[in-house]
């Protein structure tokens, strides 16, 4: 019975730091309005971005492991200068007021690993 008691006690203890355990946040992920925000120039440049109007505004990292897509993040990734230039001929051509950029980061160290070029959603 007192090994039947302790194995109780022993479960209810575990769970319960289980419960209390908290989650890191791995990564984030900006969705900002294609017209507002600068595409890098290049592998080693910095984007300066709000994540809303009244928001401080953060300055994310990109690199060469920097991923750049468009049309979702299913999309195959291409090189920077490629994305680039779709950036540039969408932006020109009317209804690009509905593109967003979604960048995705990581807080820890403001390191952008993803730019993805997405039709808005509302």
């Amino acid at each position: 019975m007192t090994k039947v008691r302790l194995l109780v006690i022993a479960s209810l203890l575990l769970s319960g730091g289980m419960a209390s355990a908290t989650l890191d946040q791995v990564s984030r992920v900006l969705e900002l309005d294609l017209t507002k925000v600068n595409v890098p120039a290049h592998e080693a440049d910095t984007l300066l971005v709000r994540g809303c109007v009244t928001c401080e505004p953060l300055m994310l990292k990109v690199s060469s492991a920097t991923i750049y897509r468009i049309g979702g993040f299913g999309a195959e990734p291409m090189e920077l200068n490629s994305f680039r230039q779709s950036v540039r001929k969408l932006r020109r051509q009317e209804g690009a007021s509905g593109l967003m950029l979604a960048v995705q980061y990581l807080p820890n160290n403001s390191r952008v690993t993803e730019i993805t070029l997405v039709a808005d959603q509302d």
